[in-house]
């Protein structure tokens, strides 16, 4: 009841027969913030012992500590101590607190911790999970284009490459993976074809819509063959409603002998 009427952001609690210095607040905060956990706990440590019962006490919360140290270190945690430990008010209240552990008597600060790490486990299984699916689909998608002996690569209203297939790439003279963020120069066409390219980019956009280009012929700077293309661009509008446009090239061995190509 008190936790959830508490109007702070952060919980942290202590021992009525604990003693802290000025800092303990600030540290805690402060590696709350910096470490981005949901949980943040700290050794509790005894006064110096003055009879063999408090001497086995304090080498009791000392092995502990140690304990709880060592496995949290190695992404294991199995025990902390309530006399030093810190956590969202949110977090709590997203594992239903102390429910479940009402009626034992001690071990809540652990429970507690227990609760949290097997949530955080379960949202991060799921991240790796929705990862790997979207992975392999980006794999697949990668398998399809790079099949096919056309040009096929996607640009934004820069004129920068964000996809580009192996074909492209073979084009170009560069990897697949050098094509993200390249930007058509000098270096592959004249300035009159960059130009050109400018115009049926902005032409496409504002159609919306996919135009077919009359074929071009390119001269490849390596062989100095000329290479034929027909182009076909389609505008395409993201969920994040950035405007790309997708361009798919056919590559022409003569001209006169057109390839339909239709996206």
């Amino acid at each position: 009841l008190g936790i959830k009427n508490a109007k702070g952001d952060l919980i942290i609690t202590t021992d009525g027969d604990c003693t802290m210095n000025e800092n303990w607040l600030t540290a805690m905060v402060n590696h709350y913030v910096q470490s981005g956990k949901k949980l943040i706990t700290g050794p509790v440590m005894v006064k110096p012992a003055r009879n063999p019962f408090a001497w086995f006490q304090q080498l009791d919360v000392m092995n502990m500590s140690a304990i709880g140290g060592a496995t949290m270190r190695n992404g294991f945690p199995t025990m902390c101590n309530g006399a030093n430990l810190m956590y969202a008010k949110e977090t709590f209240l997203t594992v239903e607190g102390f429910k479940g552990n009402h009626d034992v008597p001690t071990g809540d600060d652990i429970f507690l911790m227990q609760k949290i790490n097997e949530k955080l486990q379960h949202e991060i299984n799921e991240k790796i999970s929705v990862q790997k699916e979207l992975q392999n689909q980006k794999d697949f998608l990668r398998l399809i284009i790079d099949s096919t002996p056309n040009l096929i690569f996607v640009k934004d209203q820069n004129g920068k490459f964000l996809l580009a297939n192996k074909a492209t790439a073979n084009f170009y003279g560069l990897k697949t993976e050098e094509m993200e963020g390249h930007l058509d120069t000098e270096h592959n066409f004249t300035n009159e074809e960059l130009k050109e390219f400018k115009e049926q980019d902005k032409h496409v956009l504002k159609a919306n819509s996919e135009v077919q280009f009359p074929e071009q012929g390119f001269i490849n700077s390596e062989t100095g063959k000329t290479i034929w293309l027909q182009t076909v661009k389609r505008a395409l509008s993201t969920a994040f409603s950035a405007r790309y446009y997708v361009v798919r090239l056919t590559i022409r061995t003569e001209t006169g002998k057109q390839h339909s190509c239709r996206m």
